[in-house]
């Protein structure tokens, strides 16, 4: 997959930001946004007959959305196992839900590589490990918050870990936690076990030792050398950049 984002990549000049127009040209797709009609639980789709190809995005999402929700769909073009399964008139939907899945897991790939490699990927280890630079590296790329987080963690070339949180929930009691969706990390860190919620704040952003966020288990990210939680809260999500 990374061998078809790099020839795409490569036909259209490797632009940094990603130029989603000449994405679309170079395969041959039209873009729709919004529209009469459009369904309004889903972010994007791909529709495709022998005389029209089509990536269709909703009109209210934000421009980062937008192009994650382009590339997502131009994966699923560009992936020719998609391609021909869309062409045979069959939906995603067809699929089983574990075949569904992987088929998502494998556009969200697409769609990261894309918007990510190459430049941008390299500079990842100049950065200093920071939820400040995690943002900087977002508006490089003009990427979301939480795509830009795991491509920082996932490509970084040092011992980090990313934790990305749901909602901040505030307890009867007044303290507030977020409940842990997923984890991801890097190369050169080792798996490590998280709890299931992580304790949120008021602020934005602050930073916490190891301690203070893992309780009981910061004595497994400790022997891993990670002794820093740097926490930044969207209102919807907690992400907790560890190193």
């Amino acid at each position: 997959m990374e061998a078809t984002c790099d020839r795409i990549l490569r036909d259209i000049g490797n632009p940094v930001p990603l130029d989603v127009v000449a994405l679309l040209d170079s395969q041959g797709l039209r873009l729709q946004v919004g529209g009469p009609g459009f369904p309004r639980n889903i972010r994007g789709l791909l529709h495709l007959s022998n005389t029209d190809a089509v990536v269709a995005v909703r009109d209210d999402l934000p421009e980062a959305a937008q192009r994650f929700t382009i590339c997502h769909e131009v994966g699923h073009f560009a992936l020719v196992e998609h391609r021909r399964v869309l062409l045979r008139q069959c939906s995603e939907m067809d699929l089983s839900p574990a075949a569904r899945g992987q088929w998502e897991r494998a556009a969200n790939f697409m769609a990261a590589s894309l918007l990510f490699r190459g430049a941008l990927d390299a500079s990842i280890g100049d950065y200093e490990l920071s939820m400040a630079s995690v943002s900087r590296f977002a508006d490089h790329a003009l990427a979301g918050l939480e795509a830009s987080f795991r491509r920082f963690v996932e490509r970084n070339p040092r011992p980090v870990w990313g934790v990305v949180c749901g909602v901040p929930v505030v307890a009867a009691r007044g303290d507030a936690h977020a409940e842990v969706r997923y984890t991801v990390r890097s190369p050169a860190a080792a798996w490590t076990p998280c709890p299931d919620a992580v304790p949120a704040d008021q602020t934005r952003a602050w930073a916490r030792p190891v301690q203070a966020v893992f309780g009981a288990q910061a004595v497994a990210w400790l022997s891993r050398g990670a002794t820093m939680c740097d926490l930044y809260s969207t209102g919807r999500a907690v992400f907790v950049l560890v190193h």
